[in-house]
């Protein structure tokens, strides 16, 4: 996995989680609306396990998104440079754009592409050498 990706499946299941939260919400508005309806039991009850097995997918994603914030600021606290810190936190972490992200450090728009690529360079070294250590650790 390149480092762009490695780092964008963090911000990728907080999205998976808002888009789930908010078909929780349909869900519960049709269960709603269904409660009111006579005769509508079997879909009453239908909606109903649609709805449990989207709060379950979602602590599961939850749970998930929560152990890849953890590792991705892991790896970014690795990099040295605290401008290349700085942006990977701003992009990976917050989820903003490098256009946000030139503004908010006060560089232009090019510096600011230059600093990434420098520190997706950075991340994907720390993540060869972490692919290399676990290589080299007795099982």
């Amino acid at each position: 996995m390149n480092p762009k990706d490695y780092l964008r499946q963090y911000r990728e299941t907080v999205a998976r989680i808002q888009s789930l939260t908010d078909h929780r919400e349909e869900l519960r508005t049709e269960c709603d609306s269904l409660k009111r309806q006579s005769g509508e039991r079997v879909r009453l009850d239908a909606a109903v396990a649609r709805l449990v097995d989207t709060d379950a997918e979602i602590e599961r994603q939850t749970d998930r998104m929560k152990l890849l914030q953890q590792e991705v600021s892991r790896i970014i606290l690795m990099v040295t440079d605290a401008d290349r810190r700085i942006l990977l936190t701003l992009v990976y972490i917050e989820g903003r754009s490098l256009v946000e992200t030139a503004d908010i450090m006060s560089y232009s728009y090019r510096q600011t592409k230059r600093i990434h690529r420098e520190a997706l360079h950075d991340v994907a070294g720390i993540l060869a050498q972490d692919a290399r250590a676990c290589d080299s650790e007795p099982v």
